[in-house]
């Protein structure tokens, strides 16, 4: 018995069907290669199947133009939305800004400020050095207060070299005791490591626990104001000895934060 067109049709349709499921990868193969080999064909197809759906053309942005077209759309979207329009800072502004937040997130997480602290001073301690060096020899320059202070420390360091000074001396006069009492004093507060061969910069230029001792100041010198002040907390009662790794790398961590935060802060 002989087919209709319409069941000649649905047969054709059925058998298509049953060929492309058994051959749908190699279908999807060709087709991609077809498409790669011919994009000019691809792109008119296209331009034809949106003109035929009454679909606006795609039109190619420029960077600049992209970049208009999202502030159009964000001032819009924030318009409807009752958002307050931006305000457009300037460079000192903007600085000022970014400032403000790093402290607020330094203060809001401690311990992660002071692990980035330590791995940034042990990646940079000669440049720590060098500005700490740059700092102080610009503040002897110009800072009358600052020259005072180093004077000082220098004269009676000079004296304690030489090994005497007289009572006429300027070291006596700041000091308020003869050199032998002076000696005494210091001594009376050794701890058991501490000898007179260990005072000062370690030999091997390593400071360690226990194994150098300074001069230290029990009310430090930055609590001075005056030069009257200044004078007594020179005196030999304010006078002590310290080990050197305590009083220059621990007490001076707060000077190399502080440098640090100058530095980050001009980067």
């Amino acid at each position: 018995m002989a087919l209709t067109e319409e069941e000649k049709k649905e047969r054709n349709k059925e058998s298509k069907k049953k060929w492309y499921a058994k051959n749908s990868e190699k279908v999807k193969e060709n087709s991609k290669k077809w498409r790669e080999d011919n994009p000019e064909k691809v792109k008119e197809t296209k331009k034809r199947f949106r003109l035929k759906k009454g679909i606006k053309p795609i039109i190619k942005l420029t960077e600049e133009e992209k970049k208009k077209r999202n502030l159009e759309s964000t001032r819009k979207y924030r318009l409807k939305k009752g958002i307050k329009p931006r305000v457009k800072l300037t460079e000192e502004e903007k600085k000022e800004r970014k400032k403000e937040l790093g402290r607020k997130w330094q203060k809001e997480n401690p311990d992660k400020v002071k692990k980035i602290n330590r791995k940034w001073k042990n990646k940079n301690i000669e440049k720590l050095k060098e500005t700490d060096k740059k700092y102080r020899s610009n503040k002897y320059l110009n800072d009358s207060f600052f020259k005072l202070k180093k004077d000082i420390r220098s004269i009676i360091n000079q004296s304690l070299h030489r090994k005497n000074y007289t009572k006429k001396s300027r070291t006596h006069e700041i000091l308020g005791c003869s050199y032998e009492d002076f000696k005494i004093h210091l001594e009376k507060q050794f701890e058991s490591w501490m000898n007179w061969n260990n005072k000062g910069n370690p030999k091997d230029g390593k400071f360690e626990i226990n194994k150098t001792w300074d001069i230290d100041h029990i009310i430090p010198l930055s609590s001075a104001t005056t030069e009257e002040e200044l004078i007594k907390l020179n005196h030999y009662t304010n006078l002590r000895p310290l080990c050197s790794y305590y009083n220059r790398w621990i007490k001076k961590h707060h000077l190399e934060e502080n440098l640090k935060k100058d530095l980050v802060d001009n980067l």
